[in-house]
């Protein structure tokens, strides 16, 4: 999509542009629902900074939780609160 490189771009819109696909109307239904992912994902792309702002706060956080598991995976011990938190919020 927007950022593709040139040959992509060539053969997207070569495939909107077949002739069969055009009369049939397929070509614009591909197009609308290409349309609305690339709308999607710039909506989810505009929220990753607070996603990731609400993730990082406070004791509660589902990926305090997450990084204390892992570490209690790969060592055997799983480390307190106090001390995970303080490491990801550096």
């Amino acid at each position: 999509m927007v950022g593709d490189e040139p040959e992509n771009s060539a053969k997207i819109l070569w495939d909107y542009l077949q002739v069969r696909d055009v009369q049939s109307g397929e070509a614009r239904n591909r197009a609308q629902r290409d349309y609305e992912v690339a709308r999607q994902e710039q909506v989810a792309a505009s929220k990753y900074a607070s996603v990731w702002k609400k993730l990082l706060s406070g004791p509660e956080s589902q990926l305090l939780d997450l990084f204390r598991r892992e570490v209690e995976q790969v060592t055997g011990v799983r480390p307190d609160r106090t001390g995970a938190a303080e490491f990801i919020r550096a």
